[in-house]
This record gives structure tokens, C-alpha cells and sequence, in this order.
């Protein structure tokens, strides 16, 4: 203990810097780490105006249609795709076999669509129409293809449809993407979870970890020893056990004020969050 008590008195200021710049150090390469990691990423997410629900039978002598048929439900909805990824996304990285389309789900259909942003031309966005495989002649009412040539971070575009819907539940967009696996809805946690230490520590190599591993245990118990040490003898507890704790606690809020801050959407696509109006409206 006596030992202790001299190593512990002998810790100069220029000691509790090295620690402090070495512990800014490994925050600092762990940030970089991050940006460094290279990932496609496509997120989309929907909003939805019901403008006429169960209108059919509602009123009597009052039916509404369009183009011919029937409308009980009729809702405007925009959709936000966009790449969150590091990544470009490239058109050839969309799996042939479950390309990347946008479904009215639930029974609802699509009466009219159109594309109102796009964060870059040269992505080369097109929405398109899907055959009808029991009648080539004609399309799915239900299902539009989502074509393009790439899109880059952030990047994408916001579609405006009315459909036969009640909400925006009916609208999901599917497809799967290489390297990364379906296309995610904002909202769903595995979309908006923040990603934590252990998703990069599951990255290193296996042996890394063991390391890792094995020398935070050996230094794990000199700190448990310290805090309850130093208070029972007496001492002022170290100014670099202070700076550690405070590190500790400074880096809890900001993950969690990153996660309240952060852009729900990328910059440019604040058309999304307008008021949504009819078709005729939007000039």
C-alpha cells in the first residue's frame, strides 16, 4: 500500500497531460475509424395526407372515381429516398432478382406519381411503371421500379404519389442492395440505431480482440483500487481519475445530443417536411 501511496504522489502534471492527450488520442482515431468505413447505405422514409377516407356510400348520390373506377380511400404521400452511406450506390449493385421498387401494400393502389426533388440530375432517377406478368399488356397498379444511374452520399430523390391508401403504412419501398441488404425505413431501429463500440470491436480481428480484451482487464483493477483507495486514506483522488470520469460522461451526453441533433434527412430535402397539396397545387 505504501508503494501505492508513493507512485501516486510522485504523478506529476506533465503525467495527467500524457494521459489526457492519450485518451484525446484514442477518441480521435476511433472518429476516424469511423469515416474511414465505406458502406452503402439506402434510406427512405414516407409521409402521408388522407384527403378522402370511406368515402363510397358515405353520402347518398355521391360516388367518386378515377379514371373509371371507384376511390374510397384517396391520400397524397411523398417518399424520401436517399443514400446515407459513405459508398456510392451504383445501379449494377441492386440484386437482379429483387430490384428496388416502391408498393402500395395492404390492398391500395397508385392513381398518379411524380418526382419533385432530385439532389443531383446526374443520378439519373426514373420511376417505371412494372408489366403485369399475368397480362404483358398491361402494369401493376400496385408497384413502380426505381431506376437509376448512381447516387452518391446523401444524395437521392423525394417522390409525390396519390394513392388509395389511408396513411403513409401502405407505402413501403423494397429492393435488395449488395453489401448491405434491403432498403431500410427511417423509423425501423435497425435504420436508426446508433452504431455502438461493439459494432467496430465485431470488426477487428479476432486476436485483436483478445488483446484488447486482456489489457483492459489488467488496467480495470488499478482504477477500482485508486477510487477506493484514495478516499479511505484520506488523499484527493488524482486529477487524471477526474479527467477520465468527466471524459467518460462528456462523451455520453454528446452521442446523445448527436442522436437528437443529427438530420432525420440530408441537406436539400426540405421539400420533404412542406405541406403537402394536391398535384395542381405544387405549380
Amino acid at each position: 500500500m505504501e508503494k501505492i501511496k508513493e507512485i501516486i504522489n510522485n504523478i506529476t502534471p506533465t503525467d495527467y497531460i500524457f494521459v489526457f492527450l492519450t485518451i484525446i488520442g484514442f477518441i480521435l482515431t476511433f472518429v476516424f475509424y469511423r469515416k474511414s468505413i465505406k458502406n452503402r447505405k439506402p434510406l427512405y422514409a414516407v409521409r402521408s395526407t388522407n384527403l378522402i377516407k370511406n368515402a363510397v356510400g358515405g353520402i347518398n348520390d355521391l360516388d367518386i372515381s378515377y379514371l373509371g373506377s371507384k376511390v374510397e380511400n384517396l391520400s397524397i404521400a411523398r417518399v424520401a429516398l436517399w443514400n446515407s452511406g459513405s459508398e456510392t450506390i451504383n445501379y449494377d449493385d441492386v440484386a437482379k432478382s429483387n430490384p428496388m421498387k416502391v408498393k402500395c401494400v395492404n390492398g391500395s393502389n397508385f392513381l398518379a406519381f411524380e418526382i419533385i426533388h432530385k439532389s443531383n440530375e446526374s443520378n439519373g432517377f426514373n420511376i417505371v411503371p412494372v408489366v403485369n406478368p399475368d397480362d404483358p399488356g398491361k402494369h401493376l397498379q400496385n408497384e413502380l421500379e426505381i431506376k437509376f444511374d448512381y447516387f452518391d452520399k446523401n444524395e437521392g430523390i423525394i417522390i409525390q404519389f396519390s394513392h388509395t391508401g389511408d396513411s403513409g403504412d401502405n407505402i413501403k419501398i423494397t429492393g435488395d442492395i449488395k453489401g448491405f441488404g434491403s432498403v431500410r425505413k427511417i423509423g425501423d431501429p435497425i435504420a436508426n440505431r446508433i452504431p455502438s463500440i461493439s459494432d467496430y470491436f465485431k470488426k477487428i480481428k479476432r486476436r485483436s480482440r483478445i488483446k484488447i480484451l486482456g489489457i483492459f482487464l489488467i488496467i480495470t483493477p488499478f482504477f477500482v483500487l485508486v477510487t477506493e483507495f484514495i478516499p479511505k486514506s484520506g488523499l484527493e483522488t488524482p486529477v487524471f481519475i477526474k479527467y477520465i470520469l468527466f471524459l467518460i460522461m462528456t462523451l455520453m451526453y454528446w452521442t446523445l445530443a448527436a442522436s437528437i441533433l443529427k438530420r432525420r434527412l440530408p441537406s436539400g430535402f426540405d421539400i420533404f417536411d412542406d405541406e403537402i397539396k394536391p398535384y395542381s397545387e405544387e405549380g
